[in-house]
């Protein structure tokens, strides 16, 4: 018994100095950066542990100074942004925290389920929310998980942040949820809702409908000339039967260059189609610059041997 007690007391002491510790971290994060002000859990609210997981590495002080560096580089002091993906809030909540008050962001989210949580969390920042789908033109669609979360496990196959448009499968459907949504497609956006903004960055991240995106908004990616940043994730590309050699089409035909950041599996761009998720930048290649090249490095498939390159579908 006093075997036990005495080990009872050491792990007391243990559990008390690490919790010390840990206070004393987050004091420090807190006085530097905006997700450290409050802990994840209170700052966001969120359906699944996954996407507190995600929230937590998007406000992070490593993914603010990231996007810092780009904000500047990209020189965003005015225009809109597009937040197009919006989940549950946190990206379109750094992008306002970062950028000046006369940018405007808007937030696109289709899925039903997410919008009380979106709501939530974006409602004191000034973020403009667009409850709808963003797509090659304005349709119905149907949302759902795709087949690839079969294979994944409890909290994680439960996050909202993997529902999509394409590869849907029928179990899925049954144990999970799905939700039918409206597209538009960032054309008819951008000439309806902010006809007289210059459409300044572009974030895109809706789980394999990517390509459909930018399909739609040639018009205002040719008038505008923004930066677009692109989730390439290897499942939900295999899921819509593109890969990166349509990607280079679709920016050669609009005067644009695939970018990577330096030391950012360049190798895989290459090779086609990513071994893992990671961000493709896309930026008209009068833009580029040798301040560019300090961060980004172009990629160009095409000098690598890549002989029957697929035909973008219109």
């Amino acid at each position: 018994m006093l075997k036990y007690l005495k080990l009872k007391l050491y792990i007391d002491r243990l559990m008390r100095f690490k919790a010390r510790i840990y206070a004393a971290f987050r004091y420090f994060l807190k006085r530097q950066h905006i997700g450290y002000e409050k802990t994840v859990e209170a700052f966001i609210e969120s359906p699944t542990r996954r996407q507190l997981s995600a929230a937590h590495r998007e406000l992070s002080p490593e993914s603010l100074d990231t996007y810092k560096k780009y904000f500047k580089l990209f020189g965003l002091s005015d225009g809109a942004v597009l937040d197009v993906g919006g989940n549950i809030g946190y990206t379109a909540i750094l992008f306002r925290y970062l950028l000046p008050a006369k940018v405007q962001v808007f937030t696109f989210e289709p899925y039903k389920p997410n919008l009380p949580y979106l709501i939530a969390n974006i409602q004191n920042w000034g973020i403009h929310l667009v409850p709808f789908g963003v797509g090659q033109v304005s349709e119905q669609l149907k949302l759902s998980f795709p087949t690839y979360t079969k294979n994944l496990k409890g909290d994680n196959r439960k996050s909202t942040g993997r529902i999509s448009a394409v590869g849907l499968s029928p179990a899925c459907e049954e144990e999970l949820s799905s939700s039918n949504a409206f597209s538009i497609s960032l054309d008819h956006f951008k000439s309806i809702f902010v006809p007289q903004e210059t459409v300044r960055f572009i974030k895109i991240d809706i789980e394999g409908y990517e390509m459909n995106a930018l399909k739609g908004a040639r018009s205002l990616i040719n008038s505008d000339r923004p930066v677009v940043q692109m989730e390439a994730n290897p499942n939900t590309m295999n899921a819509a039967n593109f890969n990166f050699y349509d990607l280079e089409l679709y920016c050669n035909s609009l005067d644009y260059c695939m970018l990577v950041e330096k030391r950012k599996k360049k190798s895989e761009v290459l090779k086609g189609m990513p071994k893992s998720v990671m961000e493709i930048f896309m930026v008209h290649k009068d833009e580029i610059n040798e301040e560019w090249l300090r961060l980004f490095e172009k990629v160009e498939l095409e000098e690598f041997g890549t002989e029957a390159m697929p035909t973008l579908s219109a």
